[in-house]
């Protein structure tokens, strides 16, 4: 079971629909385990950024993996950037929002996206789980 933290105030978050997200990526990834999503703002997720991966700069997710067969990891989203590029993107901010967290957990279980190869199955999946998710809108 996902939990669900909000550490931003600047944007009005649906929790119940970010938790029922969660909960259907879960099933569509026939996962168990338990994992953590923290909502930041912009200043969070770069002061995050540059302290553990040495980058002084702004990104839309984190993920940090655990070695616990009972908790998958942390995953930190900045509400701030999926709203502006939901706009530039033109989609839904629930969607740009989803997609992080879809892109978060698949990190969690094992997936790559800095080689070209792994890039594109993770591209691949993430459409898959938006497509599943929001299939009836």
């Amino acid at each position: 079971m996902p939990t669900i933290k909000n550490l931003q105030k600047r944007i009005p978050l649906p929790i119940n629909k970010i938790n029922k997200i969660s909960k259907k990526i879960n099933k569509i990834l026939d996962l168990k385990t338990d994992y953590c999503i923290v909502i930041v703002d912009k200043e969070r997720i770069k002061r995050i950024n540059n302290k553990y991966l040495n980058k002084n700069c702004y990104t839309d997710v984190i993920s940090f993996g655990y070695d616990d067969k009972n908790y998958l990891g942390d995953i930190f989203v900045c509400a701030e950037i999926a709203k502006s590029n939901a706009f530039l993107y033109k989609t839904t901010f629930l969607k740009e929002l989803t997609l992080y967290i879809a892109h978060g957990i698949l990190h969690l279980i094992g997936f790559d996206d800095i080689k070209l190869r792994g890039r594109l199955l993770m591209r691949k999946k993430e459409a898959q789980i938006l497509k599943n998710i929001f299939k009836s809108n």
